[in-house]
């Protein structure tokens, strides 16, 4: 890349790997989720975190179901938990406690559905201080829990689209609002967690009151799976050691600044007015983009962080 940067200032540098680098030193990231007709949730988050550099991740899913997610997970490792018809229970817990003691990170939500028995992996995660990303079904069975019942959030990260956080707000006897930052900072302080509120500019909202507008992405993420992409994404970053403010910041940048290389391409994406990518990059438009085109073009736009800030890990 040459010229001026393209990376925006509020974006976290990504250090290049360290030369004695492996994959045990570069995070271990465990991702729960899974049940009938949503094991795909599951195979798009690993990969994306694969994709964003974690060195292992393991799919923990429904033992029903793990035939389906083994045969789509090439790189990443299998866990089959006890089920009921595909779905997770109590009897589930002890498993998921194991795995979490061997993680630096985990992903608890993408298509783990809403069998009410599911919110005992929940209880499990909120009892854990494993540093974690709640997305899709664990923010609805959080919402049930309800999120003010003394549950501290410390060190995890909610990544809610505008419905579930407006369940969420209502489930602890708030009214709703908005999903503008000033209402989601205010929710971030009384959760005491980092939100990543998605929407058409994402908002990343802290405990401590910072607010950062996500600039990157298009409406081509308006599509099945892609919240899964970024859940993976944060995961990754998590287990390598980020706070979960870099962790959320970072990767939403990183997800629409890919999907962006998807829809646009090279610079035709100028005179649409949307950010200049690499040229000779061939775009596929915002109606054709998919969860997996977003995976697809992750390297481009980790690469361009990096070579953007080339400082290199000891």
């Amino acid at each position: 890349m040459t010229g001026p940067s393209r990376v925006p200032s509020w974006v976290p540098g990504l250090p290049l790997r360290a030369p004695a680098a492996h994959k045990g030193t570069v995070g271990k990231l465990g991702i729960v989720g899974g049940s009938p007709g949503l094991t795909g949730a599951v195979v798009l988050a690993q990969a994306a975190a694969l994709r964003s550099g974690c060195g292992l991740v393991t799919c923990a899913v429904p033992e029903s179901l793990h035939a389906i997610v083994a045969t789509q997970t090439i790189e990443a490792m299998t866990l089959p938990l006890p089920d009921d018809l595909g779905h997770l229970t109590r009897q589930s817990r002890d498993a998921v406690a194991t795995l979490f003691a061997s993680v630096d990170a985990m992903v608890l939500g993408p298509g783990l559905g809403r069998d009410v028995r599911s919110a005992e992996v929940l209880e499990e995660a909120l009892s854990s201080d494993l540093p974690a990303v709640f997305d899709a079904d664990a923010l609805w069975h959080l919402a049930h829990l309800g999120a003010d019942r003394a549950i501290d959030l410390r060190g995890r990260i909610i990544t809610p689209h505008e419905g579930e956080l407006r369940r969420l707000v209502e489930a602890c006897g708030h009214r709703w609002t908005s999903r503008n930052g000033e209402d989601v900072a205010t929710l971030a302080h009384r959760w005491n967690t980092v939100i990543v509120a998605k929407g058409p500019r994402t908002i990343v909202a802290t405990p401590g009151g910072n607010l950062t507008t996500n600039t990157s992405g298009n409406p081509g993420l308006a599509s099945g799976g892609t919240g899964d992409v970024l859940a993976g994404i944060v995961g990754a970053f998590l287990a390598r050691g980020d706070s979960p403010v870099d962790a959320a910041v970072r990767a939403v940048w990183l997800h629409g600044r890919a999907a962006d290389f998807a829809a646009y391409g090279d610079a035709a994406c100028e005179s649409t007015g949307r950010p200049p990518c690499y040229p000779d990059v061939t775009g596929i438009g915002e109606e054709s983009l998919i969860a997996s085109d977003v995976i697809a073009n992750l390297p481009l736009a980790i690469r361009e962080l990096q070579v953007d800030r080339p400082d290199t890990l000891g």
